[in-house]
């Protein structure tokens, strides 16, 4: 087997790696394992949220923002220079966005029904660190 063809085999099965069945019955290649917000008092900005993917991988600074139509799961994000955000991280297609989405928001409405004991102090906006 030339080399090429050597790399590719090795790039397609390790593709197959950490593909977990939902109970739906769907296939994801990520599992949110944990998902930590930390609520805000904050007209706009509800609360910052990070997520452990596969027990491996965690992504900070998403945010939790009431926009014009409502809530909506912001992703981490810098300034560039022409003024416009860019997303440092995101999902890559509608399934992922939804799937992280509805995590999200489910844990956020988790939190809100019973703040935990370990809130930030009231009017804090600044982003937490775990």
């Amino acid at each position: 087997m030339d080399a090429y063809r050597s790399r590719r085999s090795l790039t397609l099965a390790m593709g197959r790696v950490g593909v977990a069945t939902t109970r739906e019955g769907t296939s994801r290649m990520i599992e949110i394992t944990e998902v930590r917000v930390s609520l805000r008092n904050d007209d706009k900005l509800k609360a910052f949220v990070s997520i452990t993917l596969n027990d491996s991988f965690v992504v900070r600074g998403l945010k939790i923002i009431h926009g014009n139509s409502g809530l909506f799961v912001a992703m981490p994000s810098r300034k560039r220079a022409d003024g416009q955000h860019q997303d440092l991280a995101h999902p890559i297609n509608d399934p992922t966005r939804r799937y992280l989405t509805e995590r999200v928001m489910a844990e956020y409405q988790k939190e809100l029904a019973n703040p935990s004991v370990h809130g930030p102090p009231e009017g804090s906006t600044t982003e937490p660190h775990y």
